[in-house]
């Protein structure tokens, strides 16, 4: 076929027609999208999950439902809901009105809340999922600690099941800095007995020590003081 300058533009035009509706069709919005949760939103509710504030995360569900099962990026990686802030803070009520709101469920909710045949039924399921961190970095055993006296079952089957006893959050805190600075002394006491390291510091400095002594942990600090650790 001998080309012409006629021929070039209506093979020109043909082209550029069927590259504008190509182009069209992947910048068309299918029409059941829907607008992204504001992200200012997303920051205020995950930052209230990890205080004792459940008015306040009602107050922004009734807002916007959406942010239930929202996560916060705060980077490479790092993706916090709200149900794993609360997880990770102890918050129990906030956690329970999240799971009862449809927040979905992870082993380390179920964790911190004290669901030993849930975490045994996991663990059956995945049995290295105990060495698999949560939102920044914080341990699996440091859920089961900040659980308190409900959660310890769950503590003891992670320390059954070889949970790394001296492993550290992204900041540097241990299991044993979180027991020592909620004073929860059965858990010091456990964690001391596996071999936890006593003289750790967090990135801030601190130990495991000097954060039951600035707590008022007395219970705590002659725990670790009896066990060689005064500082």
């Amino acid at each position: 076929m001998r080309l012409t300058p006629q021929s070039l533009s209506r093979r020109t035009l043909f082209i550029a027609s069927n590259l504008a509706i190509v182009a069209g069709a992947q910048t068309v919005k299918p029409a059941d999208a829907v607008a992204k949760v504001d992200l200012a939103l997303v920051s205020d509710f995950v930052g209230k999950a990890h205080r004792p504030d459940v008015e306040a995360l009602k107050a922004l569900l009734a807002q916007e439902p959406g942010l239930l099962n929202s996560a916060w990026d705060w980077g490479r990686g790092d993706w916090e809901t709200a149900l794993g802030a609360a997880s990770h803070t102890g918050q129990r009520d906030n956690a329970s009105l999240l799971l009862d709101r449809g927040a979905r469920p992870d082993l380390f909710a179920a964790t911190m809340l004290g669901e030993l045949a849930t975490v045994k039924s996991w663990l059956a399921f995945a049995p290295t999922a105990h060495q698999v961190p949560g939102p920044h970095g914080i341990p699996l055993l440091s859920h089961a600690v900040v659980g308190m006296k409900p959660a310890l079952p769950v503590f003891e089957l992670l320390l059954e099941k070889g949970a790394n006893v001296s492993a550290a959050a992204n900041n540097g805190m241990t299991p044993l800095m979180m027991a020592a600075l909620n004073g929860h002394a059965d858990a010091v006491k456990a964690l001391l007995s596996a071999g936890a390291d006593g003289r750790a510091t967090a990135k801030d400095g601190r130990t495991a020590f000097s954060m039951a002594s600035k707590s008022g942990r007395d219970q705590v600090v002659k725990m670790l003081a009896d066990s060689g650790i005064s500082q």
